[in-house]
């Protein structure tokens, strides 16, 4: 991967103060697959009689609205975050929305400065309420941490920036079992080989947001970063702590590597290995697995894939290979997100990501099912014409996924948040369909390697001065009253 730290923008005039007409509905499949899509399944979608209309939900404004994570809430709500250029005191503000599975808004809310903010990663709390990380470049320094800590209701609580004077950005966090937070990014300012190339920054924080404890982990080589973050239990010899994906150019086969660190609860690592062949390779989704170790996915440009493919391994407890293959077509794959199903309903994965191979237009998302050793099942695509991905998902209490993204083929403005939720087979709205081309795919054997990173300290926090807006305009619509009765 090559990794550039984005120019710092002069902000320009504010567009927020003149009246935005909003796009905040949940849309029902008739209104964007036009005359003839109905609840029954029709001719590239499933015959399963079974299968039921899924719920999804665009959401917008004049300008670029976008979704990166999401999370699921302990009532069963979904907290989905990104940025939005439509509303908010600057540039870009990081967006928060809770809304139903069905797609009702509950609320949204904008988070930031002058300049421009926007969240990477969401989780829920465990006092029922919200932290959001991601960048900012509206306090104080050129580009930094951003977390931002909200009750249930989108209320902030606090917001802190963590890094140094140049170049820092957060990916994903954790709540710890006391309490507070772990945090991960990058940065340009602390390690071996800064500012021309990054290391991953791991913070970890109280309950208020105060730094306990920071670390950068890397080798000074090209770049390395971590995207996903998992507790870990103990296990035979190694303290309990966090387990986190991500990439490595310093260390490895190649130019990027898969990267899986074991970090203990004060920031020692514990474990290290680099997987992968001499292409660029990057993990972006761990989770966890019945059979314990990890199931981790993202993409590769090795191993004979065309432009990039998804790639999914499983590993032990102790990095061990248990499976690893690529899937993809002759355009470009990537994996975000992989979900564990019921052995009620079969057993294996739900993997989620965008293709270019096989969709409609640009990037469509897509949903890839596999048994338990990674053999692909069946593959499903959403979207239409233009620019249409999924960047993160999540599972509901009753196994179906939540994905969420952005699109550019429908929606108020140039570019929409969009969630859509398919069930335990991947189905889901009348956008979907079976592509007829077919998915290549193959098992691989990678190269493993076991390895020390660099660690090294610097990084610092400061108070964030958030303004909070409400983005709101309209109402939304339960359209899923066959999912959700």
């Amino acid at each position: 991967m090559m990794w550039v730290a984005p120019r710092r923008r002069e902000p320009r005039l504010s567009h927020h103060r003149h009246l935005i007409s909003l796009a905040l509905a949940a849309l029902l499949c008739s209104s964007l697959c036009g005359p003839g899509c109905s609840d029954e399944p029709g001719p590239d979608a499933d015959t399963d009689p079974t299968a039921k209309p899924q719920p999804q939900l665009v959401f917008g404004g004049s300008y670029e609205d976008d979704l990166r994570a999401i999370a699921l809430a302990d009532d069963g709500d979904v907290i989905s975050a990104g940025y939005t250029e439509s509303a908010g005191a600057g540039n870009w503000d990081m967006l928060l929305m809770r809304s139903s599975p069905c797609g009702e808004v509950r609320w949204a809310k904008t988070y930031g400065g002058s300049d421009k903010d926007l969240a990477s990663g969401v989780i829920a709390t465990a006092d029922g309420g919200f932290a959001a990380v991601g960048s900012s470049d509206s306090f104080g320094g050129y580009v930094e941490i951003y977390v931002v800590r909200t009750d249930g209701q989108g209320k902030l609580l606090w917001s802190n920036v963590y890094g140094g004077n140049g170049y820092d950005s957060g990916t994903a966090l954790l709540q710890t079992d006391d309490g507070g937070f772990l945090v991960m990014g990058e940065t340009y300012n602390f390690g071996p080989g800064t500012p021309e190339t990054h290391n991953m920054l791991v913070v970890r924080t109280d309950a208020t947001g105060k730094l306990l404890w920071e670390r950068t982990y890397g080798g000074g080589v090209d770049g390395d970063a971590g995207f996903a973050v998992a507790r870990r239990a103990a296990s035979t010899g190694l303290a309990a702590g966090y387990a986190i994906a991500g990439a490595t150019e310093s260390f490895g086969h190649g130019h990027d590597d898969l990267w899986l660190l074991y970090l203990d609860d004060t920031g020692q690592v514990l474990r290290s290995w680099a997987y992968g062949g001499p292409e660029d390779d990057e993990l972006r989704h761990i989770a966890p697995t019945p059979a314990g170790g990890w199931l981790l996915t993202g993409f590769s440009r090795g191993f004979g894939a065309k432009k990039s493919d998804i790639v999914a391994l499983e590993v032990g407890t102790k990095g061990e290979v248990r499976w690893m293959r690529r899937y993809g077509g002759m355009q470009k794959e990537r994996g975000y997100g992989a979900h564990a199903m019921a052995t009620s309903d079969g057993g294996g994965w739900l993997l989620t990501g965008h293709t270019a191979s096989f969709g409609e237009g640009m990037d469509d998302r897509l949903t890839l099912r596999l048994d338990d050793a990674g053999k692909p099942l069946h593959m499903r695509v959403f979207g239409m014409q233009k620019d249409d991905k999924a960047v993160a998902s999540v599972a509901l209490a009753d196994g179906r996924v939540v994905l969420a993204g952005r699109t550019e083929s429908f929606g108020a403005g140039v570019r929409d948040g969009w969630l859509t939720t398919v069930d335990t087979q991947g189905r889901g709205t009348c956008l979907a369909h079976v592509p007829d081309a077919p998915l290549l795919h193959e098992g691989l054997v990678p190269g493993r390697i076991e390895f020390k990173p660099a660690i090294a300290q610097g990084a610092t926090r400061s108070d964030a001065a958030t303004v909070v807006g409400d983005f709101d305009g309209a109402t939304a619509k339960d359209t899923c009253p066959a999912a959700c009765p």
